[in-house]
């Protein structure tokens, strides 16, 4: 390769990674705001604070979208062990997470036996087990923990602040469920970042622009 075209080629590839790490970046940042939110809800749940969370939801998904494009390339985000599928796993079985109609009782948060704890870790090894519809974790999930069932053929769901209050049943585990997703959501895109950051050590970022 003559010397001009690997100039160019080098500034290409850099260039690339640098528009990656500022993309993700960008929707971490956002998933961490989400999770503020979330967690001013579940401390104060009301209509305010719920809609406040919607909202954050709603403005981190939108910053997640861009990164649709960096799939199907060998990267972080979808190789053999990447998190793609803890991130954005999708059809979602909501019956597999908390109550929806006529089952009121169904799903993760309702098995106190088969889950005794909540957290990041127990919800991972939860996460397509017995189905690829087994979501247990990613966006999709926080949005059925914010908006419930969609049983409109008008709208979103319309879950209730009321199901994180101290009186409903189980209430405790829906919020500790919503906060460990939201935290996982943010590790996991903090990490993809960490893949395509400037770094002294070995990272996918190096490898790419060694390629």
């Amino acid at each position: 390769m003559e010397e001009g075209q690997s100039a160019l080629r080098t500034g290409v590839l850099e260039n690339h990674a640098r528009g990656v790490y500022e993309t993700w970046v960008r929707s971490a940042v956002e998933a961490r705001a989400s999770l503020q939110a979330n967690r001013l809800f579940v401390a104060t749940p009301n209509v305010q604070t719920l809609a406040t969370a919607r909202t954050a939801w709603i403005q981190a998904r939108k910053a997640y979208s861009p990164t649709e494009v960096l799939r199907f390339q060998g990267g972080p985000i979808d190789d053999e062990d990447g998190p793609e599928g803890q991130i954005n796993g999708w059809p979602l079985d909501e019956a597999y997470i908390d109550y929806v109609v006529d089952q009121p009782n169904t799903g993760l948060i309702h098995d106190l036996e088969g889950l005794p704890a909540i957290d990041s870790a127990t919800l991972l090894l939860r996460n397509e087990v017995g189905g690829e519809e087994n979501i247990a974790t990613g966006w999709h999930a926080v949005e059925f923990l914010l908006w419930g069932q969609d049983t409109s053929k008008d709208g979103p769901g319309a879950r209730p602040h009321t199901d994180y209050m101290e009186e409903e049943a189980n209430a405790s585990r829906r919020s500790a469920y919503l906060d460990a997703v939201s935290q996982l959501l943010v590790d996991d895109l903090e990490g993809l970042a960490a893949q395509w950051a400037e770094s002294e050590g070995s990272n996918y970022r190096k490898g790419f622009l060694a390629d």
